[in-house]
């Protein structure tokens, strides 16, 4: 996904949130143009999972056109002069709102459309696949030891605290787990506060963080898949609150992603309110039975976590993933990032070089770093490098002024993300140094 900078009367996606809202969130100090790139980057995500649904349905034979999107699109292109005029703040409050609120109705009306398609595409795949109903074969138990704490599950999910504090250790945790379990899914959460849901953010905190399967691998038209109706306004309080929704994270995991064993990182330096504990103990022991293993590099978990994972089986380790020396990654041989094989497996450690075409701080915890390519199959390349460790060399540029046309050498793991972008978690920032000419 990526994020472009908005100034701060783009209020078009802002939505003019009160100053009570603001502080109730914790963001009352919180820059517009942040606020924007929240706002911005919903209509992208939104954008592409529509139109990889609408996919779907083309190639399973439900429908013979994809419905498009193209006010949305064209309001998020950068194409048109007044997509650019949009997206640099130049138009205007209101006209702006206008645009905002003409590509959220769109997306509401595509999202209601594409449900009633998805509708009859689910009654037809059961139909057809009702000989293979209750036949379905789970994945094998494995059983490995990551971090000194024996792990079993057949399919593992992940939750991953991707705050400041915690960022430089997922390169390293991903490697590890993912060389031990193939096929895990990961998901990141700003944070590890756990606590209830507001009552404001429907059900996408669940479906945030899960996605539908392949064709090949299940009904992807099933009803527990269809999207939520669209927010039509405080789109980045929205997209912010998803992204700090643990428990949100959790239901995804196990209600969407069916796993059944959970594996959470953080470091419990965040609030944990006991209903929300209890909402987690219902969630792991009712229904069916979710092993809790937990990995904290700081505090103790709080009783109820505790007795959580024992009570499903789990278990408890305080250790810090292990980084990579500078001597290894040294010795690591550099990827051009124009050689990179779409369809390796994500979590791919590397150590990738690329030229920048443009950087940006995102919420003061990762350099967002955009380089072209002239590969037409990969739309962008995205290093999010943690703001808190990486050192001298990128310490030496300021806020938004990380220098185009630069060469960056930076070691981490490649993910390839739903929208067909690759996303370098950097563990290291091996080189920034003038690009050739």
């Amino acid at each position: 996904m990526k994020f472009y900078l908005l100034p701060i009367l783009l209020t078009g996606l802002c939505f003019f949130a009160p100053a009570g809202r603001a502080a109730e969130s914790g963001f009352s100090a919180w820059p517009a143009e942040e606020m924007a790139q929240y706002s911005l980057g919903f209509l992208h995500r939104m954008v592409k999972e529509i139109d990889a649904r609408w996919e779907n349905l083309k190639t399973a034979g439900h429908v013979t056109e994809v419905v498009d999107i193209p006010i949305t699109k064209a309001l998020i292109s950068g194409q048109t002069d007044q997509s650019k005029e949009f997206i640099a703040g130049e138009l205007g409050v209101i006209p702006s709102a206008k645009l905002a609120e003409q590509a959220l109705a769109e997306l509401e009306a595509n999202r209601k459309l594409l449900a009633s398609h998805e509708k009859k595409a689910s009654a037809a795949w059961e139909k057809a696949h009702r000989a293979d109903k209750g036949k379905t074969e789970l994945p094998p138990e494995k059983s490995a030891f990551l971090y000194d704490m024996q792990v079993q599950a057949g399919k593992l999910g992940v939750i991953l605290d991707n705050s400041p504090s915690m960022f430089h250790h997922l390169p390293a945790l991903r490697e590890k787990i993912s060389s031990e379990f193939r096929g895990t899914w990961f998901v990141e959460v700003d944070g590890c506060e756990l606590r209830k849901d507001r009552p404001n953010w429907g059900p996408y905190p669940e479906w945030f963080y899960a996605t539908p399967p392949s064709l090949a691998e299940g009904n992807p038209f099933d009803k527990k898949w269809y999207l939520p109706e669209i927010p039509r306004k405080d789109t980045h309080y929205h997209v912010v609150e998803w992204e700090r929704n643990v428990l949100g994270a959790f239901r995804g995991l196990v209600n969407l992603m069916e796993v059944d064993a959970i594996y959470w990182f953080c470091d419990f330096d965040d609030n944990v309110n006991p209903a929300a504990v209890r909402e987690l103990d219902d969630l792991l022991t009712k229904k069916r039975k979710v092993r809790l293993y937990v990995h904290t590099v700081k505090s103790s978990p709080p009783a109820g976590i505790s007795s959580l994972i024992k009570r499903t089986n789990g278990k408890l380790t305080r250790s810090a993933p292990v980084a990579k020396t500078a001597e290894e990654i040294k010795a690591i041989p550099s990827v051009p990032l124009s050689s990179v094989d779409m369809s390796a497996s994500l979590n791919l450690p590397v150590k990738i070089e690329a030229i920048v075409d443009s950087a940006r701080w995102v919420n003061a915890k990762h350099l967002t770093i955009i380089t072209p390519i002239s590969d037409t199959s990969i739309p962008g390349f995205t290093l999010e490098c943690g703001a808190m460790r990486v050192g001298a060399d990128m310490g030496v540029y300021a806020r938004n002024q990380f220098p185009k046309g630069r060469k960056i050498t930076a070691y981490g793991i490649l993910r390839r993300k739903r929208d067909n972008t690759l996303t370098l978690s950097v563990e290291s920032v091996f080189s920034i140094e003038a690009a050739p000419n």
